[in-house]
């Protein structure tokens, strides 16, 4: 019973959802690091949370910014991330 009773204690640790959620900005902030100094982050992207995606590359980590409704500009070096504001 108790090797049960651990094991599923194990499981539910690994597998706890909450601890793969975290806000967008987080989320930018870790995965721009590397590829560029220069960005900016919309205030109204600290609302949001997502899972924290880990993408293969740089372009599929843009693309599920693009499914959560951010919005990115490309200066240069200098990146925005802006939350697209849905019309009613």
């Amino acid at each position: 019973m108790i090797p049960i009773i651990s094991s599923l204690f194990f499981l539910l640790n690994i597998s706890n959802p909450f601890n793969n959620i975290i806000s967008v900005r987080k989320l930018i902030s870790v995965n721009v690091q590397g590829i560029t100094e220069m960005y900016s982050i919309d205030n109204d992207l600290d609302e949001i949370f997502c899972v924290n995606y880990r993408a293969n590359s740089f372009i599929d980590f843009l693309a599920y910014l693009t499914k959560l409704g951010v919005e990115y500009t490309v200066s240069g070096k200098y990146i925005i991330f802006e939350y697209r504001k849905k019309s009613k």
